[in-house]
Order: structure tokens, then sequence, then C-alpha cells
């Protein structure tokens, strides 16, 4: 049985403190500084449209994402159905994935795209705490989905 809980956003609250403030001071420096941090190597068009494309599919696969969360949380299960089937951690792939490069190339900056970096390391080093507790709580079961679904890329594993 787990001797502490977990809040229903795990470690989401801490990487935001961490990362979101770091998001923004790129954004800011990216606006101040353009000749420097633009993507000039790739033509506007195609950011403009990978980026919309990433957008979109970061917001649909985190509102399912959350949905699926605020709806099966309280029953106190693995959630393993829908988006968490696709990867363990969906919520912060949606971000990592999806949204932070998605704004990247929308607003045309590499250095905004090291934004996903930092989250991805900042991931790396706060998510032991919510595995050792998913393991503690769930046993095997955790274990066995751990093994057949990856970390934070949303890709089947066959």
């Amino acid at each position: 049985m787990a001797t502490q809980n977990m809040s229903m956003w795990g470690i989401g609250p801490k990487m935001a403190l961490i990362t979101f403030p770091y998001f923004a001071l790129t954004i800011i420096l990216s606006y101040l500084y353009p000749n420097i941090f633009n993507l000039d190597f790739i033509p506007w068009n195609l950011t403009t449209i990978l980026g919309t494309i990433l957008l979109i599919l970061g917001i649909i696969f985190y509102i399912s994402s959350a949905r699926t969360l605020l709806k099966e949380f309280q029953n106190g299960k693995l959630l393993t159905k829908g988006p968490y089937s696709l990867c363990r951690n969906p919520l912060y792939s949606a971000f990592i994935v999806f949204i932070i490069p998605a704004i990247s190339l929308l607003i045309n900056s590499w250095l905004a795209l090291t934004t996903a970096v930092l989250m991805y390391f900042v991931f790396k080093c706060v998510i032991k705490a919510e595995y050792n507790y998913l393991k503690e709580k769930f046993g095997d079961e955790y274990i066995q989905y751990e093994k057949n679904v990856n970390e934070i890329i949303p890709i089947p594993k066959f």
C-alpha cells in the first residue's frame, strides 16, 4: 500500500514552475533580438504549417489526456486507456513533444525550442518520485505497463 498520496497532476506543477518562466524569457529574448534567434534556415511557410499542425495535435492530445485523467483518477485505478495507452505521461508529452515546439515554430525561434529540451531534462529529474509512487501503489500492474508503453513519445510499442 502506498505510504503517500500524489496529486492528480503529479509533477506537472513543479515542471511548470521551472520551465514556464524560462519559456517566457526565451519568447521575450526572441522578440527583442530576432536576428539572433530566428529560424531563418527554415522557410516561413514550413514553420507556420508544421507549427500549426503540432499545436492542434498537442491541444487535442492534452485535452484528451486531461479529460481521461479527470474522469478516471478518482477510481484509484492505473490509467492505461486512451492517450495513456500511447505513452505513460501524455500530459507532459503534449507540452514536450507538441505544444512547446509548435509555439517555437510559430514564433520562429530556435531559442524558445530549447524549452522543450529543458522541460524533458526537468521531467527526467523529477519523474522518479511519481514512478516510485505508482510502483508502490500498483505493483506488478504498473511494472508491466512501464514495459509495454513508451515513457514520453506517444507511439505504440510493438
